[in-house]
């Protein structure tokens, strides 16, 4: 059908009437913007409206969707051509159709993904059922769109997604700290464990200010052998510690750096300089309840 054809024809009778855009639609039971677009030729009328609109402007169902007056000897001529063209204008509504449902179904699958990454709680299971799930929904809206193989590219392109997230939660786990998304078991002792098929997780001191994650892609410890400390490992251990290392004791940035690297940094101290011994003395007002309530620590030469 040729649309712009069609819509300047709409148009034409559709002033012949003496009528607007707004009244037409009135009669028809859609708005003005409607009859703008098949008047712009971006829109064809929906199949119920073909006869009401041609009733209306008083003019055939064959001179509309030819979109020119016809005169009685070439009736039977353009009747054929019309009716082909209403065949193939029903066939691609009812594709315009389905694609719209599919792509209904696939914004549909990509907002639990993203609910699932952005707003649940990130220790909840319902955060890896609602992305498994999206991405069902997501590839079921996909398959709908396939004409060939579709189970093969629908299980392909399943797979591929489920890797992507699962690349992205583990990025997630190592840069943010936190429990992963995609975990078959966790369990809470001392230390809770996140099993994850290529690595596991352990959270250790948790709910605490020292709580602290130790990523095991090797899967080389087990609850009982991996390494914890009641302070946070990552800030306080020796590594991040000793990097702070300077013969300056006037560097007071890298000076800052180190104590707040130190265990209890978070409960507050004040240190002052030995001349004498070319150090700092840190006192730190704090009570090591970790080990021994009654244990108060003074104070910490470095």
């Amino acid at each position: 059908m040729d649309t712009k054809k069609i819509g300047k024809f709409i148009s034409e009778n559709r002033k012949r009437k003496g009528l607007t855009q707004e009244q037409l639609g009135e009669l028809l039971g859609v708005t003005n913007k409607t009859i703008s677009r098949w008047e712009n030729g971006n829109y064809m009328p929906d199949l119920s409206l073909l006869i009401p609109l041609s009733e209306t402007l008083d003019i055939s169902l064959n001179e509309l969707l030819n979109g020119k007056y016809i005169t009685e000897d070439k009736i039977m001529e353009t009747t054929e051509k019309s009716l082909k063209n209403t065949i193939n204008y029903s066939k691609n509504m009812l594709v315009q159709e389905k694609r719209k449902i599919s792509i209904g179904i696939m914004i549909f699958g990509a907002f639990l993904c993203f609910a699932a990454f952005a707003i649940l709680d990130k220790e909840s299971s319902w955060c890896c059922i609602y992305s498994i799930v999206g991405i069902i929904v997501f590839v079921y809206g996909l398959s709908k769109e396939l004409k060939r193989n579709r189970l093969l590219i629908s299980s392909g392109v399943f797979v591929a997604i489920l890797c992507g997230f699962m690349l992205m939660d583990y990025v997630g786990v190592i840069t943010s700290h936190r429990p992963p998304i995609y975990v078959y078991m966790i369990k809470t002792s001392n230390v809770t464990t996140y099993y994850n098929p290529f690595y596991n997780v352990y959270r250790i001191n948790k709910n605490t200010p020292n709580e602290y994650y130790i990523v095991d892609s090797a899967k080389k410890y087990t609850e009982d052998t991996v390494p914890t400390t009641v302070f946070n490992k990552p800030l306080s251990g020796i590594h991040n510690i000793k990097k702070y290392k300077n013969p300056y004791i006037g560097n007071n940035s890298n000076i800052g750096n180190l104590l707040n690297s130190l265990p209890l940094h978070e409960y507050g101290y004040v240190f002052q300089i030995d001349s004498k011994n070319q150090g700092l003395t840190v006192n730190y007002n704090a009570t090591d309840w970790y080990h021994n309530e009654d244990l108060y620590i003074n104070k910490g030469l470095i």
